[in-house]
C-alpha cells in the first residue's frame, strides 16, 4: 500500500514535473492572494492553487534559493535566482503566508533546503516588510500554467491507477 508521501510525490510530479524529487511534507498556505498547498520536496518546493478555475503554480529549486526568512507571525520568505522567459537572470521572492505552525515549518524547510544548498542566507528572526508582488510565475522554463493539469484531474487519475492495482487508499 503506498504511503502518503508516495501519493504526494505523484501529485507533485504530475503538477510541476519530476525535478523536485520526493515529497517530504506539505501544508496549506497562501502565496499572494492564492490559497493552496506548498509541497516541500528533496530538491525544491512546489506551490499549487486552484480556486474557481484560477490556477497558480510555483516551482522553486533549492539550488537556486539564496535567502530564507521568517516574516510577520505566520509567513516565510523564499528568495531565489530565477530566469525569465527572455533569458535574463534576476532575483525573485515568494512569500508564503497563513502557515499554521510557521516556526516548525520554517525549521523543516530550512533543514531540507540546506541539505542541497548549504550556503543559504537566513535566520530565525522575523522581519515586518511589505509583501512582494508575484510578477514571476515560478514555472519551469518554457512551462505555462495552462499546460498543467488540474488537481481534480490528477486525483481522479491517481485514484483510478491505485484502484486498478487493487490498492485501497484514503485520499486526504
Amino acid at each position: 500500500m503506498p504511503d502518503s508521501n508516495e501519493y504526494k510525490t505523484e501529485i507533485v510530479r504530475r503538477l510541476v514535473g519530476p525535478s523536485l524529487g520526493k515529497a517530504k511534507i506539505d501544508f496549506a498556505c497562501a502565496n499572494g492572494s492564492y490559497s493552496g498547498r506548498l509541497y516541500v520536496c528533496t530538491n525544491g518546493a512546489g506551490f499549487y492553487s486552484n480556486l474557481f478555475g484560477f490556477e497558480r503554480t510555483v516551482c522553486i529549486h533549492w539550488k537556486h534559493v539564496t535567502k530564507m526568512k521568517k516574516m510577520r507571525t505566520s509567513s516565510i520568505l523564499l528568495q531565489y535566482v530565477g530566469t525569465s522567459k527572455n533569458g535574463k537572470r534576476n532575483t525573485k521572492e515568494h512569500i508564503f503566508k497563513s502557515i499554521a505552525d510557521r516556526d516548525n515549518v520554517f525549521d523543516t524547510v530550512s533543514r531540507i533546503c540546506r541539505q542541497v544548498n548549504p550556503n543559504i542566507e537566513g535566520d530565525n528572526s522575523t522581519d515586518d516588510c511589505k509583501d512582494v508582488s508575484p510578477e514571476f510565475s515560478g514555472l519551469s522554463e518554457g512551462a505555462d500554467s495552462s499546460d498543467l493539469p488540474k488537481i481534480s484531474d490528477l486525483r481522479a487519475s491517481i485514484n483510478a491507477e491505485i484502484r486498478s492495482q487493487g490498492i485501497r487508499h484514503a485520499a486526504n
